[in-house]
């Protein structure tokens, strides 16, 4: 606990002479002892049996009060001393226990240590107070609101002579001067010595591990070292995340480290009643090891720079180990890196036990290359065991929370290196504000005993501190562990870099470094240089220079400053880490930005590549579909409008939440989480309000002028047709039985719902978008039903059985009668309703079902079972007997076709397994169709889509969901996609986005909407990288999107439930600007863009649902059809050719366009139609290449009459040299291209780049995915007509250069032929 030291003035009564007397009378009866007596409080004075022996009260004469012992309060003993005081706070007037005491030496450091409780009473500061010393030298013991419990303090001092008095006593006095109950308890004396001895027994409750050196075992381990550490996990309430973990027996683990030159060493012994390892509990597949942590499995988090913060950064490993299947196979997965890792890089076993199972591995040092072993040596770890008794993942044994709930290492165990060397491992922020500290622990110090250990703060002003109240002389045990706790104030230190250094005899042992911020002094520096930035744009503009660039930025900074002291007064409010960590990172990234926009003013200044800073935004008119492409009118810095392609971006916000004000016409709001509203004022540079709080929907008012100001002109609304159908009091038809008030039942779904008119409401929606030159994709959010619709229809709800009660989103049975009557008249009524608004045509889209997925327990439904029956039924003509013949089965009737369960139907029931996941897909299409139906019914000039999540091949079957026919009724192509930094193989996970747009391209010719782009993860905490952000959307819309909804602009409270929408945009002022600055570049260039995604590809890999179906169930992922399509698809983008697909349908229909090659990756089953179309293909002089074995049978089994020529390429493990072979067959059909980009003359590998033709010369866009630079030649075969050029950048480009990563290019090489 704090305590604080000052000294006061006091008036000595001459009372206290009594008091001496009558405190040295009674220590003559209790026992002889050196420093305080009775500081137990376990003696009572014989006289007086309320009194401690040896104290006495002292109340001033006005004070109402009392001092008395207690034993309904005490640490240990039986009693403790209470104070009580009735009185409010005044001047000389308080409650007292007088203490006198003897026996110390003078000049000696003691300390004086005891417990403190506030049994009753608000709290306030100095509320208890200690005197010692005839000098009354005083101590705040409760300086801070305390919680109700009892709490130890410490108390430093050194006597002199003026604090003895003529019988060479020493005072003692605890005093009480504020409303309320009080406790002191166990007060002692000893040398000054702040150090804890940690006992090895007691180091797991400090949260600390020794790791001991060990020599590498030559064979496995059959058991835990006996001679290790040995901590343990169990069932109890604080370490389970379920009470469905019944007890140790249900699930417990214990385990050990210990480390060697090969590396960190692991074991755990599970134990575990039910052993569900390695596959997927509905239908008995194998898992991918990315999911283990759905079955038995452990999961451990590696804080590899103990940084111990709310969140994850880049020192962080996260890897997970089950066993498998069989007993003799086992996973292993490494999240962070987004694979599994190498032998070399963990190698493990996994046996199992009578028990459960024995997990032990090594991690080596190259793969925790962040620990260091040299200084600090040491690192944080985390463990939890997952559960799974065969229903699903039951939850979690866990030894710190920070991987089940939330990703965090703030309670990480600290782990040390135990190298028999002195060492101090403290634990410090990077940052602080008011004051620092923490822990240190020492170990191996006993080397040093009898050094004088001193502890020490310094600035770079040379201002020095000791932390001690004075240097101890070491004299620790052997081998023992030494904790010192840390707590000091920054006051009086400058700002900038501080050292806490470890001193032993003045010679440094340890230190460490952070940094003292002074928040409200920077953010008032970055609010003054941003308001010159604006008076200097103000200038540009005058001299007829584009500032649209510069405005977009500055528009981030006045913005981000202002939330910035909002942050900042929540944190003065209530102390919270929480807000200053927002804080902190806001102006650190408003520092950085501010730097690039003063650069970039001062180009602009010196007039320099005026078309490099020119911008074209969208302006509010009818938005044409050419050639699959939006075009619109736009308007550029100089007031020039045209009609051009465009694309759109701007960010996910909930539309349809907490309204219960309706702002004035024009008027922008803002409705706080406690519903007060409040008026935004001001032009852009001069924006006050705060972000989006927790799904407040006015802010999207509130914050259009800040989003058209950065450059944004788009945005998702969602509204559930279920709620809007109440707002506006439609007339149900009276086959729908409904609540009396379904507003009551509404009210309480999600967060408070005040809608009073939805038309006047979304009238002014939609009149502030326009205004505002914004388009609208409307989210139906058909997904769902409100629970008054069961209580109508109970055929409509979805069994627990079933998937746990839902279809993926899908809350109910989508398919029967009563779902598609009421889900159809709400629809209808609610499109009709924004058709009829005046300004009706800022509705860009409307999204029918978002991530739409049909999944968990569809083929457990009764009526999804029913309706493949009857498709069965219809699809062999009423008649078993063909069916049989067909499948090559043995039928009496159809009913005798369906297992009892999922459990029956896996991918060994091939044909059944075709048959199921194929209708499903068409199932789904259709009624996603019937849908869209309705709703150009409705209105006819909507364009209709609906939005699945991308997810590499493998969606088609386990999402029920085919792009291909999702194309044939929407009117846009879409998807989600999720981009993470830093994770996988390269610098981000850029592969699923590139690989399902192109897809969606080649399907439908038309570009795509993402209304969820999910860039950085949810509750991120990492900084994340201007660079990252810009590359992944600029990419994007190389790849052909051309709108963009970003998830998403919430700012969430602390306490706030929406946690995993915390650290998103609208707290990161550098991925805010990189989103405009990579928009507005895109619409600059837009007719570059457009070119690649008009080429024709000349080269596609087979997108075959057939395959999706039968060939994506094999043990060894290179033999599996997705696999072998990713591999595929990513070794074809280092190679310069925009990549296509081409479906099983468009190869029967012969469209093959401009292809030269085609790509089976390990497609072994196929349509029959596709291998005698491709027969056809090849005989044109075009070329198959396969990967593995490919075109061999039909869905059901039967060998394909068709042997298709074909470049075999043999799928080797982790496809090694498929690139190399791949390319060889390309060029040898194809030749090479006008220019090729290479690295040490070969493949370069993560760096995407491809090549269109652009009029007399050719685009190259080009990115380098890799997590270090690479030295890259560009190879034109092309006479040059001037040197090639950087379009973003507008910069020269050499033939040979340093490429960074996430630094794309389109670079412009004009050619003389």
């Amino acid at each position: 606990m704090t305590v604080r030291l000052h000294k006061v003035r006091v008036t000595t009564l001459p009372a206290l002479a009594v008091l001496s007397l009558f405190i040295q009378a009674a220590a003559a009866e209790t026992p002889a002892s050196l420093g305080i007596g009775n500081g137990s409080f376990e003696y009572a004075d014989p006289n007086n049996p309320t009194l401690p022996l040896e104290w006495a009260p002292w109340l001033s004469p006005d004070a109402e009060g009392t001092v008395e012992l207690t034993a309904q309060e005490k640490t240990e003993g039986q009693r403790s001393l209470q104070m009580t005081y009735k009185q409010g706070w005044q001047a000389d007037r308080w409650v007292r226990a007088v203490h006198r005491f003897s026996g110390l030496e003078l000049g000696v450091p003691y300390s004086l240590t005891g417990w403190a409780k506030q049994v009753s009473g608000e709290g306030a500061h100095r509320g208890l107070i200690l005197f010692l010393g005839n000098r009354w030298t005083c101590f705040d013991l409760l300086a801070d609101q305390w919680e109700k419990a009892w709490k130890q303090f410490t108390v430093p001092f050194t006597l002199n002579p003026d604090d003895i008095d003529a019988s060479g006593n020493v005072l003692l006095v605890v005093q009480l001067d504020v409303p309320g109950v009080y406790c002191i308890d166990d007060l002692r004396i000893q040398p000054y010595n702040p150090i804890e001895i940690v006992p090895a027994q007691r180091l797991a409750e400090k949260k600390v591990y020794l790791v001991r050196q060990e020599p590498a075992a030559a064979t496995p381990a059959a058991s835990i070292p006996s001679d290790l550490p040995v901590y343990s996990i169990g069932a109890d309430t604080e370490h389970k995340s379920t009470p469905e973990i019944k007890d140790d027996q249900d699930l417990s683990a214990a385990f050990a480290l210990a480390y060697s030159d090969r590396g960190l060493h692991l074991y755990v012994d599970v134990t575990d009643d039910a052993i569900v390892a390695g596959q997927d509990y509905l239908s008995l597949t194998p898992i991918k090891a990315e999911g283990m942590y759905n079955c038995d499995s452990i999961q451990i988090a590696i804080d590899q720079g103990l940084d111990r913060t709310p969140h994850w950064d880049g020192n962080d490993q996260e890897i997970g180990l089950a066993p498998g299947p069989t007993p003799e196979t086992q996973l292993a997965w490494c999240w962070t890196i987004g694979r599994a890792p190498t032998a070399r890089e963990c190698d493990f076993t996994v046996t199992r036990t009578a028990k459960g199972y024995f997990i032990e591995a090594v991690l080596s040092w190259t793969f925790l290359n962040a620990i260091d072993r040299k200084d600090r040596r040491a690192f944080g770890f985390n463990l939890i065991v997952n559960d799974n008794d065969g229903q699903g993942r039951k939850g979690w044994i866990f030894l710190s929370k920070g991987i089940g709930d939330a990703k965090s290492t703030e309670d990480n165990l600290i782990a040390i290196l135990d190298d028999g060397h002195p060492n101090v491992v403290g634990v410090f922020k990077k940052e602080y504000v008011g004051g620092a500290g923490g822990p240190l622990f020492l170990c191996g110090m006993d080397q040093l005993n009898g050094r004088r250990f001193d502890v020490v703060v310094e600035d770079q002003a040379g201002r020095r501190k000791s932390l001690l109240y004075h240097p101890i002389q070491l004299d620790l045990p052997t081998n023992a562990v030494g904790r010192l706790d840390t707590a000091f104030g920054l006051d009086e230190f400058q700002s900038g870099p501080i050292a806490v250094r470890c001193l032993a005899d003045d010679l440094p042992v340890k230190t460490f470094d952070f940094c003292k911020l002074d928040v409200k002094e920077t953010i008032e520096s970055i609010e003054k240089q941003t308001a010159d930035l604006w008076e200097r744009t103000t200038e540009l503009q005058r001299r007829g220079l584009p500032t649209g660039y510069l405005q977009s930025k500055l528009a981030v900074l006045s913005s981000q400053a202002r939330f910035a002291r909002d942050n900042l007064a929540d944190y003065q409010a209530n102390g919270s880490a929480y807000y200053l960590g927002k804080a902190t990172r806001r102006i650190s990234e408003l520092e950085s930005l501010l730097a690039m926009a003063k650069a970039e003013c001062d180009a602009i200044a010196e007039d320099r590549i005026t078309d490099r800073f020119r911008t074209y935004r969208y302006v509010s008119s009818p938005i044409a579909m050419v050639d699959g492409y939006p075009n619109a009118k736009t308007v550029d810095d100089f007031g020039h409008t045209a009609v051009r392609p465009v694309v759109f971006n701007g960010y996910c916000m909930n539309i349809d939440w907490n309204i219960d004000t309706h702002p004035a016409e024009g008027t922008a709001v803002f409705v706080k989480e406690n519903g007060e509203t409040v008026e935004a004022a001001g032009d852009v540079g001069e924006i006050v309000d705060s972000p989006n709080l927790a799904n407040s929907s006015m802010s999207f008012f509130a914050n259009l002028p800040l989003f058209k100001a950065m450059g944004g002109n788009a945005m998702i609304e969602m509204c559930k047709p279920t709620w809007a159908a109440q707002v506006y009091n439609l007339d149900f038809p009276p086959n729908f039985a409904q609540p009396q008030s379904l507003y009551e039942m509404a009210k309480g779904i999600k967060g408070p719902f005040y809608y009073n008119s939805f038309r006047d409401r979304f009238s002014r929606f939609y009149q502030s978008a326009y205004d505002s030159d914004f388009i609208i994709t409307y989210n139906l959010w058909a997904v769902h039903l409100l629970p008054w619709v069961y209580d109508a229809h109970p055929e409509l709800r979805i069994p627990s059985e079933c998937g746990g009660g839902s279809f993926g989103w899908f809350n109910y049975q989508i398919n029967t009668p009563a779902a598609k009557r009421i889900l159809g008249f709400l629809v209808e009524n609610v499109v009709r309703e924004i058709r009829d608004d005046p300004h009706a045509n800022v509705v860009h889209s409307i999204d029918i079902a978002n991530e739409t997925a049909f999944t968990g327990g569809l083929y457990d439904s009764p009526v999804q079972r029913a309706m493949f029956l009857t498709h069965l039924k219809a699809k062999y003509g009423e008649d078993i007997g063909t069916l049989n013949a067909v499948w090559k089965t043995q039928f009496r009737s159809f009913e005798e076709i369906l297992p009892e369960n999922v459990q029956g139907l896996v991918p060994e029931n091939r044909v059944l397994w075709w048959e199921w996941h194929i209708w499903a897909q068409e199932m789904f299409s259709d009624w996603h169709q019937w849908l869209a139906d309705v709703v150009r019914e409705a209105w006819p000039a909507a364009r209709v889509y609906a939005k699945p999540i991308a997810a590499g091949f493998a969606r088609s079957y386990s999402g029920s969901v085919d792009f291909e026919r999702f194309a044939e009724w929407s009117d846009l192509n879409s998807c989600d996609v999720f981009l993470y930094y830093n994770e996988g193989d390269y610098r981000c996970t850029w592969l699923d986005a590139a690989l399902n747009y192109d897809l969606l391209c080649s399907l439908k010719p038309a570009a795509i909407i993402n209304a969820e782009n999910h860039i950085i993860r949810d509750a991120e905490g990492r900084d994340i990288p201007y660079d990252y952000v810009y590359a992944c959307l600029f990419q994007q819309y190389m790849h052909g999107l051309a709108l963009s909804s970003t998830w998403s602009w919430m700012e969430q409270r602390e306490d706030s439930g929406y946690h995993h929408t915390k650290g998103l945009f609208a707290e990161r002022p550098m991925c805010i600007a990189a989103l405009n600055q990579a928009t507005l570049d895109a619409n600059r260039l837009i007719h570059e863009i457009k070119a690649f995604f008009d080429a024709k590809p000349q080269i596609a890999i087979l997108y075959s649902p057939t395959a999706m179906i039968k060939d994506t169930q094999y043990p060894r992922p290179e033999d599996n059809y997705d696999a072998a399509g990713i591999e595929a698809y990513k070794q074809l983008s280092f190679m310069g050719h925009k990549i296509g697909f081409i479906s099983e349908k468009q190869i029967a229909r012969g469209e093959f366009g401009e292809l030269e090659v085609i790509v089976a990756p390990n497609a072994v089953h196929v349509l029959p139609a596709t291998a005698e179309r491709l027969m056809e293909f090849t005989g044109r002089g075009k070329a198959v290449i396969s990967i593995g074995r490919s075109l061999a049978k039909d869905p059901y089994e039967n060998h394909l009459e068709f042997s298709v020529p074909m470049v075999e390429l043999a799928a080797n493990e982790k496809f090694q040299g498929l690139g190399e072979a791949m390319k060889v067959a390309v060029e040898t059909r194809m030749g090479k291209l006008p220019a090729e980009v290479t690295v040490d003359g070969g493949i370069p590998d993560g760096i995407e780049w491809r090549l269109v033709r652009d009029g007399d010369g050719y685009l190259l866009n080009i990115v380098n995915y890799n997590r270090d630079a690479r030295e890259v030649a560009i190879d034109h075969r092309i006479k040059m007509k001037d040197e090639m050029l950087d379009l973003i950048r507008h910069e020269p480009v050499s033939s040979a250069f340093v490429l960074e990563p996430l630094r794309p290019m389109l670079i412009r090489m004009r050619g003389l032929e």
